[in-house]
């Protein structure tokens, strides 16, 4: 099963073509940090959904200092990550699928 081909599994992006555009505000990162880690499976869930090979980060806060308003990062597809949440995915809606069998059953 792969997240694109899955009807039930959907993303929702801030933008798309030729890559993902994902937005959030407002919070402050140094220039040369990462992107926050709660971001990642967001944004590797939508790369898993569209195909794509990357998603751009943007936060933008007007209200910091200026060196500090904006933070554009690229993050990559990572085909390990998303084979793994794939997985994780996989079995909580099997999960799901044997619990609703089995009220059905009652």
């Amino acid at each position: 099963m792969a997240f694109n081909e899955a009807s039930t599994l959907t993303a929702g992006v801030d933008g798309l073509e030729p890559s993902i555009l994902t937005i959030s505000v407002p919070f402050a990162v140094k220039p040369k940090t990462p992107v926050p880690t709660k971001y990642i499976p967001q944004m590797q869930f939508q790369l898993a959904c569209t195909g794509r090979a990357w998603c751009d980060f943007v936060s933008f806060n007007n209200e910091l200092p200026e060196h500090l308003q904006l933070f554009v990062k690229r993050v990559h597809r990572d085909d390990e990550y998303i084979a793994n949440m794939e997985k994780e995915v996989t079995y909580f809606l099997n999960e799901v699928a044997d619990t609703v069998n089995e009220l059905e059953k009652l």
